[in-house]
């Protein structure tokens, strides 16, 4: 386990002008250095466990911790505003107003079609970082081991 976490960390050395790398025990988070990095640049996190063969390791690719935030913020937004349109809407429809509410409600679905396409547009464009973070691991990791 140790071998392939150092063996990551020369990797991620060789690279300094490419990627920069966070070591705690078992655990690597490896990132785009802040001048290459855009706001859809990817985050590579690794963990390596003892195996019954050697070790195992197991990565996710994730956005900025920012970028995350600011998703979910904007989806349960969306959410909360897309409810209280509804329930507004059923509101002038009981008391016999035009229920103008629902439209909001189209509003908000709209928006949220938008904010899905366009994080679907910025996983193509950290797909070249994203492939730049795996052969930097694949390159050193045993010619045993699997990588998705």
């Amino acid at each position: 386990m140790t071998a392939v976490l150092r063996d990551v960390r020369e990797a991620v050395s060789a690279n300094k002008e490419l990627v920069n790398g966070q070591f705690t025990g078992r655990h690597a988070l490896i990132s785009i250095v802040d001048s290459k990095r855009h706001f859809w640049s990817p985050w590579l996190s690794l963990e390596v466990a003892d195996d019954n063969q050697g070790c195992e390791i197991s990565g996710r690719f994730s956005p900025h911790p920012s970028v995350w935030t600011a998703f979910i913020f904007a989806y349960l937004s969306l959410a909360v505003l897309s409810f209280f349109s509804v329930i507004f809407g059923m509101s002038q429809q009981l008391v016999g107003q035009t229920p103008w509410g629902y439209w909001l409600l189209l509003v908000f679905v709209v928006l949220g079609i938008s904010l899905w396409s366009a994080s679907q547009v910025g996983q193509k464009l950290a797909d070249a970082d994203m492939r730049k973070l795996k052969s930097i691991v694949s390159n050193c990791v045993p010619l045993s081991s699997e990588i998705r």
